[in-house]
């Protein structure tokens, strides 16, 4: 008894999902981004891969230790994380999302 009244309940409930009007259901409506990005218009300039890579930059705890690899290749990136560090600074995001929020 108890088994067929859950089993109604949850057919009730299915088909009260299924007629929805559109008002109740999400819409996604994704807004376009407009950003700033001197990284890609070359005042950062180039590209963390033109870095050069030696052994004297190997990761871990070395005075000129890197956080970027290439594949298993020995060694590192040299001056990667400045770079990475003017990129960050170097990019902003205009309009799209934030509002206020950005210009804080």
């Amino acid at each position: 008894m108890i088994f067929a009244l859950a089993a109604v309940l949850v057919i009730c409930f299915m088909i009260r999902q299924t007629i929805r009007s559109p008002a109740e259901k999400y819409i996604l409506s994704p807004t376009p981004i407009t950003t700033d990005d001197k990284v890609q218009n070359g005042s950062v300039g180039g590209s963390l891969l033109k870095l050069p890579y030696t052994q004297d930059c190997t990761p871990g705890p070395y005075p000129k230790g890197s956080y970027y690899t290439i594949g298993l290749n020995p060694g590192g990136i040299c001056g990667d994380q400045a770079y990475v560090n003017s990129a960050m600074h170097a990019y902003k995001i205009l309009t799209g999302i934030g509002g206020s929020l950005l210009a804080n």
